[in-house]
């Protein structure tokens, strides 16, 4: 779409491709630890005036230009509906799902507040995903209320929903090393990705 688009690249193995936001690719972050065990693309998402919608096209357009035909893809907060765009447009691309600190379904109570505007058209496409997806929240959320995670688990058929204890709404900064442990094991096993000690938090 005659954007330039800015990405690192790191690693062997199956590929995840990590989102970012405009503020850019940052060190130390996920995806310099995951790249110690897969392929990892980290893309810096577009500073433009676009519609999620219209940067996910995008974004789509520069993982088929970099020959990934199937790939786990890994957002932040900021990039939550840009990710979820991607799947509902080109779900035979997409391997898996990773959203940490979504911000898509947030509290019915909020009213702007929180920085992120709403997409009730994305909401209602929620429905539609048929990706395993993991969903992660930090115990200590500001924004996020724990059992936002739940709405995801309603939404979306096949979702897995952790939090991750003692970590706030910035989980890669304040947890780095639990949250790629939880990821990595999700890209690996998928399906089978489970938590230990029958719990749905990430203890230290």
């Amino acid at each position: 779409d005659g954007l330039q688009m800015h990405y690192l690249e790191a690693g062997h193995g199956s590929p995840v491709v990590v989102l970012h936001d405009t503020g850019g690719v940052r060190q130390p972050s996920l995806h310099t630890l995951l790249a110690q065990q897969f392929r990892v693309i980290a893309f810096e998402i577009p500073n433009v005036v676009q519609p999620p919608h219209n940067v996910a096209r995008t974004l789509t357009q520069a993982s088929v230009a970099l020959d990934l035909e199937q790939y786990v893809l890994v957002s932040s907060a900021a990039s939550t509906s840009i990710a979820l765009w991607q799947v509902i447009d080109t779900p035979e691309q997409i391997d898996g799902l990773v959203l940490i600190s979504p911000t898509v379904l947030m509290p019915e109570d909020d009213t702007g507040t929180s920085g992120f505007a709403r997409d009730p058209e994305l909401e209602r496409r929620l429905t539609d995903l048929q990706v395993a997806t993991l969903v992660l929240v930090g115990t200590n959320d500001e924004i996020l209320p724990p059992e936002t995670g739940r709405r995801y688990v309603e939404q979306i058929s096949n979702c897995y929903y952790v939090l991750v204890y003692d970590a706030g709404h910035a989980i890669e900064t304040d947890r780095p090393d639990a949250l790629c442990t939880a990821v990595g094991d999700f890209v690996e096993r998928r399906d089978a990705f489970i938590v230990e000690d029958k719990s749905t938090t990430i203890n230290p």
